[in-house]
């Protein structure tokens, strides 16, 4: 993931977190962070699969008075728990860890 992406993850990851406080709710924060199967396209290369890194977060929220999600790649969980401490969020964090 390059610098671009990993900004523009955290600026999503602030805006939803800002509506999120706003409105004085939760929010369920799913995490991936270990190696995994991917696709070989996933990763440039033309055919098969290949074992990778795989950082991402998939945020459940509530936005016009129904559930919404957001998957975000690229950001630890440390960096993803320091953003959102700047924020009034009740926030749950729930493992997708295979292992």
């Amino acid at each position: 993931m390059s610098g671009d992406e990993s900004m523009e993850g955290e600026a999503r990851l602030r805006e939803i977190a800002q509506a999120v406080s706003v409105g004085g709710q939760r929010m369920v924060v799913r995490w991936i962070d270990e190696g995994r199967i991917v696709p070989a396209e996933q990763i440039g290369e033309l055919e098969g699969f290949s074992v990778c890194h795989v950082n991402r977060v998939t945020l459940t929220f509530a936005q016009d008075g129904s559930a919404a999600r957001c998957t975000i790649e690229g950001l630890a969980l440390a960096r993803i728990k320091q953003i959102l401490s700047d924020y009034a969020v009740e926030v749950l964090y729930r493992s997708d860890n295979i292992t």
